[in-house]
């Protein structure tokens, strides 16, 4: 039986509202252990790595002990948008190494792109497009964050499985 992967979409600025953050993830770790009674061992999450909700899902699956799988734009990424660029104002490396560490010894670490436009395209998108083409099924928040829009749009367009998560 291959992995069953439940990948994950959402606003950076998950990030900066503590409450909606822990309330987000509680429905997470409700949704992710639902999968793994189901999936087992067989389930694996996979985050695009951004600050906010992407985080917030890494962070529950290893709570449920579930592989987690991340899927960053580009080897820059995480010093860009965790370090230089944080929503919080602060250098995050070290949570964003930590996640990346947990992912290498459970589902694996794969950067989308060579650098952060590949062909015209930015990574970001390009890393958007690769989760959804890998999912059995897609969460998704606040779906009218323009990244989390377009991953959103390319679930609908390509009949990958989405849930709304509010």
């Amino acid at each position: 039986m291959d992995n069953f992967i439940v990948a994950g979409t959402g606003s950076r600025s998950l990030v900066l509202d503590e409450s909606k953050f822990t309330d987000i993830y509680d429905k997470l770790i409700v949704l992710l252990t639902d999968y793994r009674e189901i999936m087992g061992n067989q389930l694996t999450v996979l985050s695009g790595m951004a600050e906010g909700f992407d985080e917030c899902l890494a962070h529950a699956s290893i709570l449920v002990g579930a592989s987690l799988m991340v899927a960053i734009p580009n080897k820059g990424y995480g010093n860009y948008y965790w370090k230089r660029n944080s929503l919080l104002g602060e250098d995050r490396m070290t949570e964003f190494n930590s996640l990346v560490s947990y992912a290498q010894d459970t589902g694996g670490v794969k950067y989308v792109c060579p650098s952060i436009y590949d062909k015209g395209r930015h990574s970001n998108f390009i890393r958007n497009e690769f989760m959804a083409d890998l999912a059995d099924v897609v969460l998704v928040y606040n779906p009218t964050s323009s990244g989390t829009r377009h991953c959103y749009d390319h679930c609908v367009k390509t009949g990958v499985a989405t849930l709304i998560v509010e």
